[in-house]
Formats: structure tokens, C-alpha cells, sequence
């Protein structure tokens, strides 16, 4: 039985992992094996303890004698690539990596040449700007959103504790869907427009509830403020916004998180 990586690629539009699922079916179909949910794995936001246990599970012996990997390349750490170079390059017989991303140029160039690639064309989906601006341009769930005609009035947010129960479920959550990715993002987009106008006790129980919940997160840290930072772009001073960038460039260095959450919250609350 032949072994190889394939690497699905497109943008934001496209939902990969579906299409990823569909191709590992496609796998054992053309094996003619029956196809076994627990013989196919899915990583995303890959780090180094994820390399180690997909290296692992690939030399392990599977239910079906087929294993495939689903890796999410978009935010894997370039030690976390380096890592899984040898693993992609040489699959152990029946092993399968599907790799998906929304920006190939960004993968090495050492795994790039051992992928089968394929280009998955998006789909034209009409969505209002404000849709597009809500599901941050992602069309799995633009899709989701349009086939289920979801209503942005069921999820609007009226202060800062629905907007703080919101995005922690989603932070919290393991498998997130396009139900709390909309409440998620009406609630930065809550903070961002109507935050300054809260009482200041609501401002510091937000911050610290924040505080306690990213503060010993570096990645979800990043997803955080980089979210608002989309959002604030053009409604804030260059100055005030640099600042914040540096704040959050600030997120890989040794500092005090709480800290930083601090600086970061408060001038979004106060300068937006």
C-alpha cells in the first residue's frame, strides 16, 4: 500500500478540513477499506508536543491498516514544521498526511516538494460586507451561516459580562462551531464600539476576567488582539495603534501577560 502527503490549498473561502475529511474517505474508499473515525486525526495550531505525538501514532499500528493525518499548516510554529519534516517526507507504509493551508508560500520548501498539491476553488457565496466582516472572511462558516439563515439579532450583545461569556466559551471550547464563532466576534465587535460607554467597575471586571483567561495563553493571546486589531484599524490614531500592535508584539517576549492585557484593554476601552 503506497503512502503519501497531500497538501489541499485555497483561501479563507474554502473550508479545508471538510474538504480534508471527504479526501481521507476518498482514501479508504480507493483501498477498498471501510472507512474508520478513530484511523484519522486532525491537528490544528500545531506545536511541538503535537509533532511528538503524531510521529508517534504514525508508526502505531491502525485498526484498518490505513492511518491519516489532518494537519491544519496555517498557524504551525516553524520548529513545529522542522519537527515533522522527516515524518512527511518519509511516511511509514499506510500512512497518509493531509496537509491543508491558506497560504502555501509560508510552508517549507522541503515539505512543499514531497506533497501532492491540489487547488480547491472557492465557491462564490453573496454575503453582505458586514457578514463578511463578522465571520472574518471565513467561508466554512459563511457557508454554515447562509445555509442555516442564522439571524445576528439572536446573538447581539448588551455589555461586557454576555460579551466576556461569550468569548470565553469559545476560547474554552474544543470544538468550535459557527454558533459561538458569531458570538464571539459580536462580542469583540461590542467592546470595540460600545465598551468605552461602561462603568468603569464593568471595564476592570472584564479586564480581569480576560486576565485570567489568556493570560497563561500565548496563542489564543495572539488570536485575541490580533482580532481587534482588525477591527480597530482604521477607527483609531496611527499612534494609538501602533502602541497596541507593539503591546501585542510584546505577547512572545517574557513579559507580565496580565500586564500586558491590562495596557491593551484599557486603551482599546478608552481611545476606539
Amino acid at each position: 500500500m503506497l503512502s503519501s502527503t497531500i497538501l489541499l490549498y485555497s483561501d479563507k473561502r474554502v473550508d479545508l478540513k471538510s474538504y480534508a475529511y471527504n479526501r481521507a474517505r476518498k482514501i479508504f474508499s480507493d483501498n477498498n477499506i471501510e472507512y474508520v473515525e478513530s484511523d484519522v486525526r486532525y491537528y490544528d495550531n500545531i506545536k511541538i508536543k503535537d509533532t511528538r505525538e503524531i510521529i508517534e501514532k504514525s508508526v502505531e499500528s491502525s485498526y484498518k491498516g490505513i492511518k491519516i493525518f489532518i494537519l491544519d499548516f496555517d498557524n504551525i510554529r516553524v520548529e513545529a514544521s522542522n519537527s515533522l519534516l522527516k515524518a512527511i517526507e518519509e511516511p511509514v507504509n499506510g500512512t497518509f498526511f493531509i496537509l491543508i493551508s491558506t497560504n502555501k508560500d509560508k510552508i517549507l520548501p522541503t515539505i512543499l516538494s514531497r506533497c501532492i498539491k491540489e487547488y480547491i476553488k472557492p465557491e462564490v457565496i453573496d454575503v453582505s460586507d458586514k457578514i463578511y466582516s463578522i465571520l472574518d472572511g471565513d467561508y466554512g462558516y459563511i457557508k454554515r451561516f447562509t445555509d442555516e439563515n442564522i439571524n445576528l439579532d439572536d446573538y447581539k450583545v448588551s455589555n461586557l459580562e454576555e460579551a466576556y461569556q461569550n468569548i470565553e466559551n469559545y476560547f474554552k471550547s474544543s470544538e468550535k462551531n459557527i454558533y459561538q464563532f458569531v458570538s464571539y466576534n459580536l462580542s469583540i465587535i461590542y467592546l470595540v464600539q460600545e465598551g468605552k460607554f461602561s462603568k468603569l467597575d464593568d471595564k476592570i471586571l472584564f479586564i480581569s476576567n480576560i486576565q485570567n483567561l489568556l493570560s497563561q495563553d500565548k496563542d489564543n493571546l495572539l488570536l485575541f488582539f490580533n482580532r481587534i486589531l482588525v477591527l480597530i484599524a482604521f477607527k483609531v490614531d496611527k499612534k494609538v495603534y501602533e502602541i497596541l500592535v507593539n503591546l501585542k508584539n510584546s505577547i512572545k517576549n517574557n513579559v507580565n501577560k496580565k500586564i500586558l492585557i491590562y495596557l491593551f484593554l484599557s486603551i482599546v476601552q478608552e481611545e476606539v
